[in-house]
C-alpha cells in the first residue's frame, strides 16, 4: 500500500466512524507519525497523546521532546504522560497504563 492508498483508507475509515473527536496515540515512531501526517493532510482536527515510559532514560525524554516539537510545528495540542518509575517494567503493565491514560 502506498501513501495515497493509505490516505484514502484513513479518509474512508474516518467517514465510516463519524467521530467528532480524535486523539492520536503517538510514540514518535514511523507508523504513528505517518498517520499524524496523513490526518494533517486531510485537514482532520486531532490532538496527540504521548506516553513516556522512561525505560530508556535520555532517549525516552528525547522521544517526548520530539513529539512535542512535531505537535508545535503542526499546531496540534499534545498531552504527554510520564509513567511512574514504580510501575512494573513489563509490556502488560505499560499497555494497561497507556490504555488508562488514553481513556482519560
Amino acid at each position: 500500500m502506498n501513501v495515497t492508498e493509505l490516505e484514502q483508507a484513513v479518509k474512508k475509515e474516518l467517514e465510516r466512524s463519524g467521530s467528532s473527536r480524535l486523539a492520536l496515540a503517538c510514540s514518535g515512531g514511523l507508523d504513528s507519525v505517518l498517520l499524524g501526517e496523513i490526518l494533517c493532510r486531510l485537514g482532520v482536527p486531532f490532538m496527540v497523546l504521548h506516553v513516556n515510559h522512561g525505560w530508556r532514560a535520555e532517549e525516552s525524554e528525547a522521544d517526548a521532546a520530539w513529539v512535542r516539537d512535531w505537535c508545535r510545528v503542526h499546531q496540534r495540542r499534545v498531552v504527554v504522560k510520564k509513567l511512574s518509575p514504580r510501575l512494573p517494567r513489563t509490556e502488560g503493565a505499560a499497555r494497561l497504563a497507556r490504555m488508562e491514560f488514553f481513556e482519560q
